[in-house]
């Protein structure tokens, strides 16, 4: 009876074995025809978007975007990079980054309108008094994701006014809980939930990993396939 036991338990063990690469298999499949049918379907020119739309109606079904002028969020950013193994200074503005996030905000957005508003009502920012200003920027749509600043002294102070912007809603992005703290710290009410990460880039993603991918899962689906074939021949 007990080595009837051990026989089937060894048995189970091998029939899940098999299973593994059926696993990955459909994983794998499923993410390359993601990416390769978002490739197929993004043109391959950046679609205008006005940056409102998303802020009022959430993301559009293209993901390679253009938005026209905004205001960026510097204040608060959040980077990550590291320094030389040489440098023993405390002083970040020589650290060489890997990547910037910071938020977008359209020019109609309620925080600038509630501050026209306010401006309106006092007659210039001087009067206006501490109490009477908004303490929250909501809803940020759009968290930015730039490669574009090499060193931590090149990313500009304060809101920057800037023309336009070209990139990539990253569906599979996401913040790590550091970076999601600081953000939180220098946004607070933000929603990561409803944020969309925008990737910075000129071209749209290849579809090169996606179609890798799909190889890669075709192949552990042939083997899978194989090693349950033997497994239900060999019972």
């Amino acid at each position: 009876m007990d080595y009837e036991e051990t026989s089937n338990s060894g048995s189970q063990n091998g029939l899940y074995w098999r299973l593994v690469p059926l696993g990955i298999a459909v994983l794998l499949l499923i993410l390359g025809y993601r990416d390769i049918s978002e490739g197929f379907s993004n043109p391959l020119e950046p679609v205008p978007v006005p940056l409102s739309n998303i802020e009022q109606n959430g993301p559009p079904k293209e993901t390679y975007l253009q938005f026209e002028q905004h205001l960026a969020l510097f204040t608060g950013a959040v980077y990550a990079g590291e320094k030389s193994r040489f440098d023993f200074s405390k002083d970040d503005s020589r650290l060489k980054l890997d990547y910037v996030y910071y938020p977008v905000i359209s020019t109609e957005h309620p925080f600038l309108l509630e501050l026209d508003e306010l401006l309106e009502e006092y007659g210039s920012w001087d009067q206006i008094p501490d109490h009477a200003l908004p303490r929250q920027i909501e809803p940020i749509a759009v968290l930015v994701r730039s490669y574009e600043y090499k060193r931590v002294r090149e990313i500009p102070d304060g809101i920057v006014l800037q023309d336009s912007l070209v990139g990539v809603i990253e569906s599979r992005k996401s913040l790590d809980s550091e970076e999601k703290k600081l953000l939180s710290e220098g946004f607070p009410g933000i929603d990561f939930d409803q944020c969309l990460i925008f990737t910075l880039r000129d071209k749209p993603p290849p579809i090169a990993f996606g179609v890798l991918m799909f190889g890669t899962g075709i192949i552990f689906l042939l083997i899978g396939s194989i090693l349950m074939a033997h497994y239900l021949l060999t019972r």
